[in-house]
């Protein structure tokens, strides 16, 4: 029923006035008037204000103070009439959820205890009528995707967003623990050590988020909480954050978050910005050790006029025991001058790690903008923290059990950054747990965790996938299809055995090899001196499909590996002994495992868990303990996680996804004309012939999928092509731009697809895919498409699809054969294999002519960039990259051929195609290539004229993902 506005404002207005709950989302339902709805919201306002100071105790000791909140965007409030859960959902489900118990009421809404089906764990759910605010609704969903872009442990994970049965929901990670502000009530005001610690957590999550181009607007002690079961930092709710501007973007000033929280230049209209989310931090300190906010204020006018006149409260005052370096790192944080400030959250991380450290009196200002790997912080904390855990290890080996022992170690976590430049793409810790091996820069390296160096392994160059020998002596690599060892001390690798497209090894006790070959259809065993490999176990033998990431137990009496269950989707961790051939399945998994003698460590849902393992029986015992998160299988590597672990109780892991990519717009220097778009996770740029459109994929967090996208180089606006359960990879612009081609990867299939540029209409199947492939380039007359595949018994191989299905060249008919049962389309004509060795064979692209294809080969031992004529008629080819070199793309007259050489320099080389015979000219170097992470195809694109280049780029400033380390993970 519609009330008469002037009525129903009156009997709300007597409500506030006299105390009393309102159920908002009730009294908001009952007026249509946008104008109505605007003054409740303003009495609301005046509720929760009015809430808060009523229950505000007087004394001031640190258990609480007056908040003032300008918006309930940032989560709930509990002093604003709280919305009964039997008048918002009298149902006991929710989309997929069930719900199980109310944990908080909103404003807006209740967040609920809730079942996630899917995922097969609790979450928590925040839940919001439609009709409440469908501006706030809506900005849920803005909620979901601007948390789902966050990849850190201190960051709380999100699931899902959805809008439904008249509601709107967003569920996420289920943090059992209080907010920092409850902390603050119950057990009084913290210590400057106790503020730092937290602080630094804090600032080390509010990194990831300033990492992914965000801002969170709105920190304070609430929207922290203390995980009660591992003691983590959580920073929670971001209904108040939104994206960073792009360069040369529009700024709209704003006052969204709590007003006693924001920082000055806010209440004079200025743009929220890195330094505002600092002042936030600096007041949530101030408040730890406090029990107050630096602004006394009962108003937002008093705020704002507290700020005007620099009537705030000094920390030293307050309390006069507090340290003078923690004084002076809150003070300047919380400077009145933005410019005078911590210039990023990573410079108040420093100075807090300083004082915690003890080497400073006074915080220094910090001079770089880069993390601990270029700075000395860490350099004497991590291996004091590392020498103490293994020396406690020694000592308790040497003297044994006995009587007094000083009990369980704390478990102690630390992160480590790769080498600048660099990311880490692959690791293994080794079997003492004191040395990490790693690649990085397509190069394999060593790092002892006590020190901050890395050495490079000589002769390492491609090596993938390290692992080490059972006495920490030795790593071994898979490396251009053969398996290396290499002294880990240094010295020169050796050739073990052939091992074509290994998926994983392990060295075990017996001094013998395990890995998995043929893209996981054998596991095999070969001596760790050389010698023939010898098949363990066979795709199908078992009734079981994709054996990778094989691990033999420390003691030698198994292994375990990853494997999949012929015709079913659901991949499965299996125990092997070696004078058996019954495997048993232990527990599902998406990714990767590891053991030791007594645990198992595995992957669901992106968490890791420790498992007890009983090997006499071959399965689990008692319950898993949860020791990190946010592991995503690699986009790069199907059904693998970047993880490791050591017997010494040592386990590194590589969480989360890389989302801070852009897509730049560079001269023929490597200077940035402008930014396109981003950050985001994007993959593999096609750049349209008439360079006015670019094409790539973008991975939606929230939806756990990857689309096409097209963004306008002039004006930057972007179309989404793809949507849908599908990932949708590979765009690929038809020769008149008007439509793409792409991938789609759904239920076992790899369909080729068309569909128009514009994202109109539905999308054409041309084609599907028999085994792994990947299309590159059409010929300037549609007739070709040029695309990879892997061979049956080779690596990648270079096809050509006909589009048209019209006769091949005679030359082409007759070129090499193909005996791959997996390409037997081939015998309908349409597909035609073109290259082939007994190495890769990749990334093809045509002339503009459509005469030549260059494509890059191992077939020479390194990667080189080639080009020959794509009918035969001679079997001629020209070598282009005197040394390494691939992804190659032609200039759009066929002068210039451009390529990613050694180093990641952007080479460039004359050709010209005039003559009878191409002539090839000695490459010039452009500039260095910056990327982050492995495009399965481009990340680069040339202009038709050449002069200009699109990258997809990592953010500058960014910093790639760490690898947490875990010393003694069964400690607490």
């Amino acid at each position: 029923m519609t009330l008469d506005p002037k009525a129903l404002l009156d009997s709300v207005a007597e409500a506030v006035s006299d105390g009393q709950a309102v159920d908002w989302s009730a009294v908001d339902s009952r007026t249509s008037s946008q104008k109505t709805r605007h003054l409740l919201r303003q009495l609301r306002l005046i509720a929760e204000i009015a809430g808060v100071h009523r229950d505000a105790p007087v004394d001031g000791q640190g258990r609480n103070e007056a908040e003032i909140d300008l918006t309930s965007s940032a989560g709930p409030t509990p002093h604003a009439g709280p919305l009964p859960a039997r008048t918002l959902l009298p149902r006991k489900t929710w989309a997929h959820l069930q719900l199980r118990e109310v944990l908080g009421h909103g404003a807006y809404g209740v967040v609920f205890r809730a079942w996630d089906s899917r995922l097969d764990r609790e979450v928590a759910l925040k839940l919001i009528p439609d009709l409440a605010d469908r501006s706030y609704a809506e900005g849920v969903i803005q909620e979901a995707r601007l948390m789902a872009r966050i990849n850190h442990p201190s960051v709380v994970t999100i699931y899902g967003a959805a809008r439904m049965d008249g509601f709107v929901g967003l569920w996420m990670e289920l943090v059992e623990g209080q907010t920092l502000e409850a902390g603050l009530r119950q057990r009084g005001r913290l210590s400057a050590r106790e503020a730092a610690l937290v602080g630094l957590d804090v600032c080390e999550a509010l990194a990831a988020v300033h990492g992914a181009g965000l801002l969170h607007r709105d920190i304070k002690a609430q929207n922290v909480m203390r995980d009660r079961r591992d003691g983590r930092i959580v920073l929670m709710d971001f209904g108040a954050g939104r994206e960073r501007p792009l360069p040369g973007g529009v700024e709209v000033a704003d006052l969204a978050g709590t007003p006693l929280y924001m920082a000055p230049e806010l209440f004079r209209g200025a743009a929220a910005s890195v330094q505002s989310d600092v002042y936030s931090v600096g007041v949530m300190l101030f408040r730890l050790v406090t029990g107050k906010a630096p602004i006394a204020a009962r108003s937002i006018d008093d705020v704002r006029q507290a700020h005007e006149t620099g009537a705030a409260r000094r920390l030293r005052d307050e309390r006069s025991n507090l340290p003078a370096g923690f004084v002076h790192i809150v003070e300047r944080a919380l400077s009145a001058d933005a410019a005078k400030r911590f210039g990023s959250v990573g410079e108040l991380e420093l100075a807090l790690t300083g004082f915690i450290s003890g080497g400073q009196g006074r915080a220094r200002p910090a001079t770089t903008r880069t993390r601990w790997y270029d700075a000395p912080r860490w350099l004497w904390l991590a291996g004091v923290l590392v020498l103490l855990v293994l020396l406690t290890f020694a000592w308790r080996a040497l003297r044994g059990p006995a009587r007094g022992d000083i009990g369980p170690l704390p478990r102690i976590a630390f992160t480590v950054y790769p080498p600048p430049g660099g990311e880490f793409d692959s690791l293994a810790i080794s079997p003492d747990g004191t040395r990490l091996a790693f690649e990085s820069q397509g190069r394999l390296w060593i790092r002892a965790l006590s020190g901050v160096q890395a050495t490079e392994v000589h002769n390492s160059s491609g090596g993938v996938d390290p692992f080490w020998s059972p006495d920490n002596r030795y790593i071994a690599f898979f490396k251009s299809g053969r398996l290396w060892k290499a002294p880990a001390n240094g010295g020169e690798p050796v050739v073990l055995c052939d091992a074509p497209r290994a998926l994983g090894g392990s060295w075990g006790p017996s001094n013998a090899i395990v890995f998995a070959g043929q893209l996981g259809e054998t596991i095999y065993r070969v001596p760790a001196y050389g010698g023939a490999p010898q098949a363990l176990r066979t795709a199908g033998a078992n009734g079981l499909d994709e054996l990778r990431w094989p691990v033999v137990l420390p003691s030698g009496r198994g292994f375990i590996y990853s494997a999949q269950k012929e015709g079913g989707a659901q991949r499965a961790i299996y125990f092997a002994r070696f004078d058996s051939t019954t495997d048993q399945a232990l527990v599902d998994s998406d990714a990767n495992a590891h053991a030791t003698d007594d645990t198992l460590f595995y992957l669901k849902q992106g968490v890791l868990y420790a498992h007890p393992l009983d090997i006499e029986r071959g399965r689990l015992t008692g319950a898993p303990t949860q020791i990190g998160h946010r592991l995503d299988p690699s986009p790069y590597q199907q059904f693998h996680a970047e993880y490791s672990v050591s017997p010494k109780g040592v386990v590194a892991y590589r969480g989360g996804r890389q989302v801070d990519r852009e897509l730049r717009i560079v001269d023929r220097t490597g200077r940035t004309a402008r930014v396109l778009g981003g950050p985001g996770e994007f993959r593999d740029i096609a750049l349209s012939h008439d360079g006015t459109r670019l094409a790539y994929e973008e991975r939606d967090a929230a939806a756990g999928t990857t689309d096409i996208w097209v963004v306008h180089i002039e004006s930057g606006g972007r179309t989404q092509i793809t949507w849908g359960p599908d990932d949708e990879t590979c765009p690929i612009w038809s020769p008149d731009d008007r439509q793409l081609l792409f991938v789609a990867h759904g239920e076992g299939r790899a369909r080729l697809l068309r569909k128009t540029a514009d994202g109109n209409g539905a999308a054409t199947e041309m084609f599907e895919f028999r085994a792994e492939a990947q299309p590159f380039h059409v010929s300037s007359d549609g007739r070709w498409l040029a695309f990879q595949q892997l061979g049956h018994e080779t690596s990648w191989d270079i096809h050509l699809l006909d589009l048209l299905a019209g006769p091949a060249p005679a030359a082409l008919r007759q070129a090499q054969g193909d005996p791959d049962p997996s390409t037997l389309q081939q015998a309908q004509g349409r597909q035609t294999l073109f290259h082939r060795t007994s190495h890769a064979d990749d990334e093809p692209r045509f002339s503009p002519d459509g005469q030549f294809l260059a494509y890059s080969s191992r077939d020479s031992g390194d990667r080189f960039v080639f080009f020959e004529e794509v009918d035969r008629t001679t079997g001629q080819r020209w070598r282009v990259s005197p040394s390494y070199g691939r992804q190659p793309q032609w200039r759009a007259d066929g002068q210039e051929l451009y390529y990613h050489g050694a180093d990641r320099m952007l080479m460039a080389a004359p050709i010209d195609l005039s003559g009878e015979t191409p002539r090839v000219g000695s490459p010039t170097p452009l500039f260095e290539l910056a990327f982050r992470g492995w495009d399965l195809r481009y990340h680069y694109a040339a202009f038709p004229d050449g002069q200009q280049f699109v990258l997809n780029a990592p953010r500058e400033g960014s910093l790639p993902l760490p690898v947490t380390v875990v010393l003694n993970w069964e400690g607490r």
